[in-house]
């Protein structure tokens, strides 16, 4: 080492006004550089002097300091686009409209199975055992879609089964009081104008279900009804065929008892709220209300017993828990309004039932939609309503998309506006943006092959992706195509070698970047939810992509806005105005040397081999921001810092204890919505036997021990742009083989065989149990076990020969289990849920329908908000259960033979739940993993490229904080940005890392000068666009569009502050210098880097005199002391 007490100082004085200060060279040993004193200030605009004498190259602009060894860079591949451009441009942007022309015309003439659009997120898990049963279900219904006992073809509508796989028609409606108490007159008045605004429509009894055998409309599930007198005692009847009559009405099938006439008697049926006075029931027009006969009914039914009073508890199941127990008052309400099949023109749910649902959905939507979405608008409104059923909700998303994606192209506009005022062009900034549109479809026909038709919602977030490396990889070309000048002033008019070296050095930059980012996203094809796996498949080629085009397409606009545009003025001027205004963006044109008018680009030799001192090149003003100011703040606060990241890691470390997996589908909807209001309503208030929105527990009877064959389907559940009603797309059926004999026809004996083992199972799943979350009955009850409805009907209809009857029903007697079934029938509440729980296929060899497998469901008194902990709890408890089940009474004699399945919705998400939260952590860090070995590979550093991965971990774990801090849950939507966070890290953090492993000097703090001088510029210009995009996002209506605005926004901001602050800071610290951490020294001492020395110092110290002039002190080491050190 060098005596550094030998350190010679070489000091000029300069007056302040404005003169370029000359750095003294005449000292005949070059002292070695260091930092001046934490206390001097610095000047930016100082130059600095070649202290080899030599004449002075051009100032860097920031992108590449060290000039070209030799002379110019001359590639092959550039030397077209520089000298025929229009021919370049042509062919490239020619190509890019071909593939857009092409995507439009495959997705108008093949449709679905070229672009397979879908609302479905794809959140599921496609080989659980539970989302197999799911869809088993839903398979099974296309085949056996028939109701069984029935002959001939069904009546219209008269059958409550919809069309197979589709939708459920039901439109339900919840009113949730402003005030505290629906159950006023006022209020209910306003109910039933609402609902007789559902009935009264001129086409309401082409769709609705009948009354069994009539056709006359099956009244409205709701408490705005009025009773039929005569009926008074109904239910009671039909369970006590004595001839007792509950006091104060009779039913005429007692035989003589006197019917009520008003709905004044607590057991009138229907349970309703208004009077009717007519013994045979009166028409909606005709119906009363008073607020005596409101307190008179409401007393009767709050004081009745949940689950074994009827018709009382048909009443409370539509009124929420506020109302019983003595209270008579509601917030809120619920009704139902059925739609049956087969519609007329059909003859059964299975004749073109896509037609039947479209049918359908056009009334719903022409009929209903405009005054369900606008309802709540009206703030004199006594109660906001909630809604649900049919194609609605798919309607109400697509309304609130129209509005949605017009904010995106207004994001698309804002990015533009803001490429063209700092490039201050028109041209570039439109072929910018074009490229971008036009690389989202090439793309698309990559991903196409790769994965299939699959196209969610949250495939279009995508293009927040291109924009942010898009604009990024635009600015970062854009960037090094000034900075060549600086590298080799020849370039000033050899546009060849200039385009030469900036697809070299911007390819290597862009290709570090996009190549770490489609890797990380790439990663993500190794989730177990397609719908993640789909998206980073996606964005990964997107990446890919758009890397070809900037390397190929890109090159042609630059080529050619040289030729055409250049020298134009922009905007009438205004860009030298805004260039005052805003000195920071970029040097004004006015500033920039001017070409020749002619010069020879195919002849490297005839260009001029340097430029004067004069025609050095300025740098913009937030280049020497970088390189003057904050790289200086860098270096010498770098302890200071590193202790205020530290304090912000440890706070957003403390807040992922608070990260939990999503418990709910994602919303699509805001809250206020009134799609969003039903549920919301229905699953705080409506809890009553379990409500709607508990977990429901099927016992499904006649399929396989494994269900369904997944062999040659589409692991997103769409049958790659298939109808939803095609059989198959879910798998293959595997039904049980003994409900079929050896001759393919019906073993009936099997089936009733079992029924025994059926009893015992529905009596034992309901007793109360708290491991399995069972209520207990009446309250909770299973419902579609009809077998033991069969049997009690034979207790009490025939006391004497029921077991008789009951044991040759269970050897296969099929004729005496239709006979009752058609008793039982008469009861339409009975028939519908009969229907709804048993599903047959039509044979030729019997004269009816037989079955093919039958349900029974249960609900429990939890939902599953409790969490997947608790969930899988649950789930082992039925599991248990059904296992000991099997092995006991009825069931261990039939168990080889008739066998069920558990089947709950809620038992796949608690998987689900449980898989996000494992994926995403271990996910994140794979995808840092493949970062760190991208980035140390890319680098050539072990050290560098350690460090970086270390920082785009801790950008990671602060978004992820960020999730719990607003109060979000880690759901598809939080899952879909967590997976772009590594990629958008990686491209920050991935430039100044390549910058400082590209930087020349020996010494770290040289280095950090470079990167941050060199990238720091591309880093603003890329986060400023791509945060535009995204606070486009916040006024979106559709909760996924603006909460993903958010996370983008926490993303680019974590990026932007971790990769300018802490990288640099740690780099200042522990930055490799020379050749430490060069892994390529380790395979060959030829290929690690060469540091040059007589490095002058990039960063000045200055300090002030009492006369008030200003020294400049440069200080800088010779290339015999940079040898001697390495």
């Amino acid at each position: 080492m060098s005596d550094r007490s030998a350190d010679k100082e070489s000091t000029v004085i300069s007056e302040e006004k404005g003169l370029r200060p000359k750095v003294s060279t005449t000292s005949t040993e070059i002292p070695e550089c260091k930092l001046a004193d934490d206390s001097l200030s610095k000047e930016p605009d100082s130059p600095i002097q070649n202290p080899s004498g030599d004449k002075p190259k051009a100032e860097s602009s920031g992108m590449e300091t060290i000039p070209e060894a030799g002379k110019a860079v001359h590639l092959t591949v550039m030397k077209h686009y520089v000298q025929t451009p229009n021919k370049a441009f042509g062919i490239a942007c020619g190509f890019q409209c071909v593939l857009f022309v092409l995507f439009i015309v495959l997705t108008l003439g093949v449709g679905s199975d070229f672009l397979n659009m879908n609302t479905d997120a794809a959140l599921h898990l496609w080989k659980n055992k539970w989302k197999i049963r799911i869809d088993a279900l839903t398979e099974g219904e296309k085949i056996a879609s028939k109701v069984m006992l029935t002959t001939g073809d069904q009546l219209q509508q008269e059958e409550s089964r919809i069309p197979a796989g589709e939708k459920t028609y039901t439109l339900g409606i919840t009113y949730n009081s402003k005030d505290g108490n629906i159950l006023t007159k006022d209020k209910l008045l306003k109910v039933k104008e609402f609902e007789d605004f559902i009935v009264n429509h001129a086409d309401y009894s082409k769709y609705c279900l009948r009354e069994s055998g009539t056709a006359k409309c099956k009244e409205p599930t709701s408490i705005i009804r009025a009773c039929v007198p005569s009926n008074c005692g109904y239910v009671q009847n039909l369970a006590d065929t004595s001839g007792d009559v509950p006091e104060g009405c009779g039913s005429r099938i007692t035989g003589g008892s006197t019917p009520a006439t008003d709905c004044t008697a607590v057991k009138s049926y229907l349970a309703g709220i208004f009077q009717c006075t007519n013994a045979d029931g009166c028409t909606r027009d005709k119906w009363t209300i008073s607020k005596d006969f409101i307190n008179t009914k409401t007393a009767a039914y709050a004081s009745a017993s949940f689950g074994a009073d009827y018709p009382e508890t048909d009443f409370l199941t539509l009124v929420d828990t506020q109302f019983g127990s003595g209270s008579t008052s509601a917030s809120a309400l619920m009704s139902k309004f059925q739609f049956g099949f087969p519609l007329a023109g059909f003859t059964s749910t299975s004749d073109r039932p896509e037609e039947q649902s479209k049918l359908v959905e056009d009334f719903l939507l022409d009929a209903y939609f405009d005054k369900l979405e606008a309802f709540n608008d009206d703030d004199d409104a006594p109660f906001n309503i909630g809604y649900s059923g049919g194609g609605l909700l798919d309607a109400s998303v697509s309304a609130l998309m129209t509005g949605d994606f017009a904010l995106v192209a207004a994001a698309f506009l804002v990015v533009w506006l803001y490429v063209m005022f700092m490039t201050g062009s028109i041209f570039l900034s439109t072929m910018a943006m074009a490229q971008i549109f036009l690389c989202f479809f090439g793309g698309f026909f990559v991903y196409r092959i790769i994965f299939g038709s699959f196209f969610s919602t949250f495939h279009v977030m995508a293009i927040f992706l291109l924009v942010g490396v898009g604009v990024d990889n635009v600015f970062v070309f854009l960037d090094h195509y000034e900075a060549a000048l600086q590298a080799n002033d020849s370039y000033l008019t050899d546009t060849w070698g200039r385009m030469s070296w900036t697809w070299k050095h911007a390819g290597v930059a862009m290709g570090v970047t996009s190549g770490t980012t489609a890797t990380s996203f790439f990663m993500n094809a190794t989730s177990s939810f397609p719908g993640i796996e789909a998206f980073g498949i996606f964005a990964g080629c997107l990446c890919i992509v758009l890397y070809i085009s900037m390397m190929f397409f890109w090159p042609a606009v630059v080529a050619l806005n040289q030729v055409k545009f250049k020298h134009r003025p922009f905007c009438c001027g205004c860009l030298q105005v805004c260039a005052k205004v805003v000195p920071m963006l970029a040097t004004s044109p006015d500033q920039a040397p001017q070409a020749p008018e002619a010069q020879d680009n195919s002849n490297p030799s005839s260009v001029p081999s340097g430029t004067s001192e004069e025609k050095a090149i300025p740098k913009p003003a937030l280049v020497r921001f970088f390189e003057d100011h904050f790289s200086y703040f860098i270096l010498n606060f770098r302890l200071r810092i590193l202790i205020v990241y530290a304090v912000l890691i440890v706070v957003m470390a403390s807040q992922l204890g608070g990260l939990e997996a999503a418990k709910e589908e994602p919303d699509m909807l805001p809250e206020t919505h009134p799609l969003m209001q039903y549920g919301s309503v229905l699953s705080s208030k409506f809890l009553r036997g379990g409500g709607t929105s508990t977990t429901q527990v099927k016992l499904v009877f006649g399929f396989d021990k494994e269900p369904l064959d997944r062999e040659g389907t589409d692991n997103t559940g769409t049958g790659n742009g298939a109808d939803s009603d095609t059989k198959g797309i879910l798998g293959t059926v595997q039904w049980n083989p003994n409900f079929v004999d050896s001759s393919g026809n019906a073993n009936e004996e099997v089936v009733l065989r079992g029924f025994d083992c059926f009893i015992q199972l529905c009596d034992s799943a309901e007793v109360k149990d708290s491991a399995r979350n069972t209520g207990g009955a009446p309250a909770y009850t299973m419902a579609g076990c009809f077998p033991r409805d069969v049997k009690e009907y034979l207790q009490t209809s025939d006391p004497t020969n029921w077991e008789a009857r009951w044991a040759s029903i269970t050897g296969g007697d099929m004729t005496d289990l239709k006979s009752v079934i058609s008793v039982l029938l008469s009861d339409t509440t009975w028939a519908t849920e009969f229907s709804e729980h048993t599903f047959a296929e039509q044979s030729d060899d019997i004269a009816h329908n037989f079955f093919r497998y039958f349900v029974a469901d249960l609900r429990l008194t939890s939902t599953k908000k409790i969490g997947w902990e608790a969930g899988n709890d649950l789930v082992a408890a039925w599991e248990a259960w059904l296992t000991t089940e099997m092995n006991k009474g009825e069931c261990a004699a039939v168990k080889h033979e008739f066998w069920p399945f558990l089947s709950a919705t809620d038992f796949h998400s608690f998987k689900v739940s449980e898989t996000l939260m494992t994926e995403m952590f271990s996910g994140v860090m794979v995808s840092i993993i493949v970062a760190l070995v991208v980035l140390v590979i890319v680098t050539g550093n072990i050290i560098t490229g350690t460090v970086a991965a270390i920082t785009i971990a801790l950008i990671v774990m602060c978004v992820m904080a960020i999730i719990p801090m607003m109060g979000w849950t880690l759901g598809m939507i939080e899952c879909i940005a967590l997976v772009m966070v590594p990629g958008l890290s990686v491209d920050f953090t991935a430039h100044l890392a390549e910058s400082y492993n590209q930087a020349h000097y020996d010494n770290r703090e040289h280095r950090v000068i470079h990167a941050l001088e060199h990238s720091g510029i591309s880093i603003v210009s890329g986060s400023m666009s791509t945060s535009l995009a995204a606070l486009c996002l916040l006024n979106c209506k559709i909760v996924f569009f603006q909460r993903f605005g958010i996370l983008l926004l926490f993303t680019i901001g974590f990026a932007v502050v971790f990769s300018l602050g802490f990288f640099p800071s740690v780099m200042c610290l522990i930055g490799p210098t020379g050749s430490q951490g060069d892994w390529h020294k380790y395979l060959s001492p030829l290929l690690q880097l060469d540091f040059e020395g007589a490095k002058v110092l990039r960063i000045k110290a200055t300090k002030k005199l009492r006369d008030g002039r200003t020294v400049v002190v440069t200080r800088i080491r010779s290339a015999n002391e940079a040898g001697r050190e390495s």
